[in-house]
């Protein structure tokens, strides 16, 4: 893949970057994520049968922005303070 960066100008002070966009996850327990809950699954098997129920993890909704070409690799990492 090969990823574009803003060039920057004075509206967003020469970053390349200007506003905030949301990354995040949502996890809607269904019957069988609180079964697997209930009976004292592990968390592999929980996170597994989320998964299948379609939870999105968190850095998938990071790689598809960064695909898209809304951030960039590096903001992702600065901002989400990962080194």
């Amino acid at each position: 893949l090969k990823f574009t960066k803003g060039k920057g100008c004075n509206a967003c002070h020469n970053t390349g970057y200007l506003g905030r966009i949301c990354i995040s996850e949502l996890l809607q327990f269904t019957q069988e994520i609180k079964n697997a809950i209930f009976n004292d699954d592990s968390p592999s098997n929980i996170y597994k049968t989320a998964v299948e129920s379609g939870f999105s993890p968190f850095i998938e909704d990071v790689r598809a922005k960064i695909t898209a070409g809304v951030t960039t690799p590096e903001e992702c990492l600065r901002v989400l303070n990962i080194k």
